[in-house]
């Protein structure tokens, strides 16, 4: 039996779990981290220890095969960020906390390069102040939980009054684009990056989709 459900803190370890386990375009972040506490504590701790109220997970069984992590005022979220998820990770790693190896150092050199090329894709905040993550366990991507998680978390923001949202991913997560084109998302922002060339041999698109929302959206 399938279930889609609120976030509970007893979730998180499973999370992160699903999280580095999808996080090369659906295989494990080791493929270009070596340490993936390093890539949950900086991509995941703040949804789940900060805003866990928009979380939601799929459970399959009684095990979590999957999760939405929402943030509904963007801008705020960058300065917990700055105020206290960076310090953190960087306190952490000068205590010898993470593992930090020549994938690691590729995958920062790929990310500065990025920016400094401005490949990133960014959305106007005011705009589309909330945004999400969604990742659902390999084995399980079929019978429609991306979708469900996806539809529970926007009826979550109509209610609360949210003007729009948005999330960014590149062109290499053809399923998810496709799911997110269904339900009436546009690419607001899209750029040629070279961040993943030194793993794929070729550059790919990231992508930005953002969605407007209101209290007559059919969702």
């Amino acid at each position: 039996m399938t279930i889609i459900r609120p976030y509970q803190p007893v979730d998180r370890q499973r999370v992160f779990e699903i999280a580095a386990d999808t996080a090369f375009f659906g295989d494990k972040v080791e493929n270009f981290m070596e340490d993936r506490s390093l890539f949950c504590d900086a991509f995941c701790a703040f949804y789940t220890d900060y805003e866990p109220h928009h979380a939601w997970v799929a459970e399959e069984n009684g095990t979590v095969v999957g999760y939405l992590l929402g943030c509904v005022d963007t801008h705020q979220q960058s300065k917990v960020i700055q105020k206290y998820i960076l310090p953190s990770l960087i306190h952490k790693f000068l205590l010898g906390g993470y593992k930090i190896g020549r994938l690691t150092l590729h995958y920062g050199y790929g990310l500065l390069l990025a920016r400094i090329r401005h490949q990133s894709v960014h959305a106007d905040v005011v705009l589309y102040p909330a945004h999400f993550h969604l990742n659902i366990a390999q084995e399980n991507r079929r019978g429609g939980l991306g979708r469900g998680l996806l539809e529970v978390f926007l009826r979550q923001i109509i209610q609360e009054g949210v003007t729009g949202v948005h999330l960014k991913t590149t062109s290499e997560n053809k399923a998810a684009c496709a799911l997110y084109e269904k339900l009436n998302f546009q690419i607001i922002d899209r750029k040629i990056t070279s961040t993943w060339r030194y793993w794929l041999n070729r550059d790919i698109e990231n992508r930005c989709y953002g969605l407007i929302l209101n209290s007559s959206s059919a969702i």
